[in-house]
């Protein structure tokens, strides 16, 4: 019987399901999930039929293992044992970094958010969820001393910790008085690397916040025109019927993915959105209103300038979503991702010093059907006798909109992008050496072994053993070998004995975070556990439940016979004599 409820409480944790219902009666339609699901098991399984036969509805006093008691007992049970082994993986890692974010909850109670990021016993990094902890406080030092306390609970020391990455918030990122500093102030080797994701995006707003064109207005106000009204979507999905365009995308202030696949959208669908505007405001059975609101948007979108950022935006995004995406991933390491970002850069500098400007241009004439910019009218400023002689210089429309707005969003891009780039040098230049595997190639170790001197042997031998492991590589015949490979490659081969100190370099390196990515995605699983309908939960279930549904796979893997014979142990009432 027991075996069956921990099938079940897996089976129903792992997607973040409700497990009560209304009530808690064998054949009630309003029984919730779990005594659903056993329900249906009983149907094939002549065993648990009887026993539901016999215990179903035996009320209090009569052990039947069926109560929401046995089934909260056993997420507590199940939710220890996950959390012991991810805590019983990280110290075997020993080294290990962590992230932490807050977001407000159904009930308007800040929940603050811990992950782990550790490489596991076959060389793999990972990244796991820890918990949630209700703060009131988001000062830099009340912060710390939540993270302190915490992973002091958990018997995780911060000695150990090697990076920690936060957002660009300052009471996170703050060099006095944010976390970072505090962390750093306890453990100077807890190396700050800002989310890489998040800086990518902020420069992206820079950028978007330079352009003097309403431009993105205009976007998100063709997403709800069209979609506000059924009748309007309707005529739109019958457009797109012929051509099988995707739809209009609404924009999100804060994931700039939203953004690029809106412009993609638009730039895909631009001519279909400006007939379907045209039908709608010549429909004679519209409302004024609507008729009015569909001409002005008609208006923006045959205009040169909307056509020209269309195309030019749909460039820019689609470069920096497929690196943001990659920056994401859990496996990423600190010296691509870095690479990544100064790849991006060249690409956008690669627009301007091309002059890229003309080609955008024939594309958005193509799309808006103008062939030349809006003319603004010439300003004439009254001269007094003491001006000088010299005219006014007068610029085309296409020359002054090059100038105002293409070069300066390329600029906006590129200052700040570079300038986000090089917090990430002093880290990325400490272990440059993970980049030269030749070994004719002239490296020097002088940095990182002062820096992790408490880890690694004297100079001496740390130059030896690395000059080693590259002839190594040679003799294999690896030519090109990542961190990430280097490290499988000695755990597959059982080379740690011989280079412990490029085994503990190694392990330093990948543990570095790179975004806090993973912590942002555990708000989704929030979301859907303690929703509208699951808003009375205690902290301690929100934790248990939110646990088995973020490490899904890692319950999916483990072996609960233990926990199954100590459950039984623990309730067996019978006693011999």
């Amino acid at each position: 019987v027991l075996k069956r409820i921990v099938s079940t409480v897996k089976f129903l944790a792992v997607p973040g399901l409700a497990f009560r219902g209304s009530d808690e009666k064998f054949g009630s339609l309003t029984n919730g999930n779990f005594l659903g699901c056993l329900e249906l098991l009983a149907e094939y399984d002549p065993f648990l039929a009887t026993h539901i036969e016999r215990y179903g509805s035996s009320g209090r006093g009569t052990a039947s293992y069926l109560s929401s008691q046995t089934c909260n007992e056993f997420i507590g049970l199940m939710t220890s044992h996950v959390k012991n082994t991810i805590v019983e993986e990280l110290k075997i890692a020993k080294y290990f970094s962590f992230s932490v974010d807050s977001t407000p909850d159904i009930t308007h109670v800040d929940q603050l958010t811990f992950t782990v990021r550790y490489v596991s016993a076959n060389g793999v990094p990972v990244e796991r969820f820890l918990q949630f902890v209700p703060v009131v406080s988001h000062t830099g030092e009340s912060l710390y001393q939540v993270i302190k306390t915490t992973f002091q609970e958990l018997g995780i020391s911060l000695a150990d910790c090697v990076g920690q990455t936060y957002d660009n918030a300052s009471n996170m990122s703050g060099i006095y008085n944010g976390v970072q500093a505090h962390v750093l102030s306890d453990n100077p080797r807890a190396l700050f690397i800002p989310c890489m994701a998040h800086s990518l995006n902020l420069s992206e707003n820079v950028a978007a916040e330079s352009c003097v064109q309403a431009f993105f207005g205009v976007v998100q106000k063709l997403y709800v025109f069209l979609s506000s009204s059924t009748s309007r979507w309707n005529v739109l999905m019958e457009k797109l019927k012929t051509t099988d365009g995707s739809v209009p995308k609404r924009l999100s202030e804060t994931r700039w993915s939203a953004r690029a696949d809106a412009l993609n959208s638009l730039n895909s669908n631009y001519r279909v959105y400006t007939e379907v505007l045209q039908l709608i405001a010549e429909d004679p059975l519209q409302k004024k209103a609507t008729q009015s609101e569909a001409y002005s948007l008609i208006k923006a979108l045959t205009k040169l300038e909307t056509g020209f950022l269309t195309a030019f935006w749909s460039c820019i995004l689609k470069r920096t979503n497929l690196t943001s995406k990659l920056l994401q991933s859990e496996t990423a390491s600190l010296g691509s991702s870095v690479s990544l970002l100064q790849s991006l850069s060249e690409f956008v500098a690669m627009l301007r010093e091309r002059n890229k400007f003309e080609e955008f241009v024939e594309m958005g004439k193509k799309l808006s059907g103008s062939l030349q910019f809006s003319q603004k009218r010439t300003k004439y400023f009254q001269r007094t006798s003491d001006d000088q002689s010299a005219q006014d210089v007068t610029l085309s429309s296409s020359e002054e909109f090059r100038i105002s707005t293409f070069l300066v969003i390329i600029d906006s891009f590129l200052l700040d992008l570079r300038k986000r780039i090089k917090a990430y040098s002093k880290v990325d230049e400490l272990f440059s050496f993970l980049r030269h595997t030749d070994v004719e190639a002239d490296v020097s170790l002088n940095g990182v072994v002062d820096f992790y001197s408490e880890d690694l042997e004297d100079l001496n031998a740390v130059e030896n053993e690395w000059f080693q492991w590259r002839s190594l590589l040679k003799n294999l015949d690896v030519t090109f070998c990542s961190p990430s490979e280097m490290l499988k490659l000695m755990v597959q081969n059982d080379f740690s004995t011989s280079f412990p100190n490029t085994y503990i370099l190694l392990r330093q390196y990948l543990t570095l975070p790179v975004t806090n990515c993973t912590s942002e995605r555990s708000f989704s699983h929030l979301k859907r556990i303690k929703s509208a309908l699951r808003s009375t939960q205690t902290q301690e279930r929100l934790n248990n439940l939110s646990l088995l549904n973020i490490e899904g796979e890692l319950l999916q893997e483990l072996d609960f016979s233990t926990v199954i014979d100590a459950f039984s142990s623990a309730k067996c009432r019978k006693r011999s004599f």
